[in-house]
């Protein structure tokens, strides 16, 4: 079986593309930062050049971030890059990674200049699967939280570690909002799975830690006895920092990703187990520690 794998060349998916490979799996890996197929998604035609003959998989891992793309733009780069993919190929079965912030959405609001970027994201990533229904008959769609692990960079992280050592750090909601979070490796197992097993029809599987926890809950696992942090009403992250010009190093982005208070039920792909939040957030802390 060979797999067309877009955003290969991103953190996740090459961590995917090292995993089907080792399983002895093809992979046509589609990024515009991959020196192997450096084809960009958004412009109609990119995908003949692939030259694909036989039957294939399409693992659907590409998709911009709020701040990577300007927003004006983000609406018209998804756009483009769906219509691409669902008029060029024909895959014998797609799986859609989408994302678990497509719960909880306030669909009555439909400008996107009058939502929050974490909403655009959730609003965006749900108009995708909502043309993937209509497109592919054999659909899987994975819904993972925000991806996190211990040797994982970003903001996401960095914020995270802060909590942990007991730095003074601002948390929206009293510290008291859920946020689903998912270990890297319970997903890059989830999707490897997937494209060894043959699957039919429809299915769709909510991928997070299989235990609820609070942002006091995190900053809690540590062996810091003096831990500090400030909470303040998560409405004012509506209003504050940027993805230019971050506040402590996260943007507004992250302060809605981390403001979506949402409890989801733990509905993991049948064939792994997942991470608890506590394995992941002492994992955080021991590899910081070290550090």
């Amino acid at each position: 079986m060979q797999v067309i794998l877009t955003g290969s060349a991103g953190y996740v998916g090459s961590k995917v593309r090292t995993a089907l490979e080792a399983e002895g799996v093809k992979v046509i890996p589609v990024d515009i930062n991959n020196p192997d197929a450096p084809i960009n998604l958004r412009t109609l035609g990119s995908l003949r050049n692939l030259g694909i003959s036989g039957d294939y998989k399409l693992i659907h891992l590409a998709f911009p971030l709020p701040g990577k793309v300007p927003s004006k733009k983000f609406k018209r780069f998804v756009f483009e890059v769906n219509t691409n993919l669902l008029n060029e190929i024909s895959p014998l079965e797609t799986l859609l990674i989408s994302s678990t912030a497509v719960y909880g959405l306030d669909h009555s609001v439909n400008e996107y200049s009058k939502i929050s970027p974490w909403e655009i994201y959730g609003k965006l990533k749900l108009d995708t699967e909502s043309i993937f229904k209509k497109k592919f008959s054999n659909l899987t769609i994975f819904r993972p939280g925000t991806l996190i692990e211990a040797n994982r960079e970003g903001a996401m992280m960095s914020f995270i570690k802060l909590l942990q050592n007991g730095s003074f750090v601002v948390t929206p909601g009293k510290g008291v909002l859920v946020h689903p979070f998912t270990h890297t490796d319970d997903l890059v197992e989830a999707i490897t799975k997937w494209a060894l097993s043959e699957n039919t029809g429809f299915s769709e599987y909510t991928l997070t830690a299989a235990e609820p926890i609070t942002l006091h809950d995190i900053s809690g696992i540590t062996d810091k006895k003096n831990r500090m942090y400030f909470s303040v009403p998560k409405i004012i992250f509506r209003f504050i920092g940027s993805d230019k010009f971050p506040l402590a190093g996260i943007s507004k982005w992250h302060f809605s990703a981390l403001t979506y208070d949402i409890q989801l039920p733990v509905n993991g792909y049948s064939t792994c187990k997942l991470h608890t939040y506590r394995e992941i957030f002492e994992e955080i802390l021991t590899t910081s520690r070290i550090q």
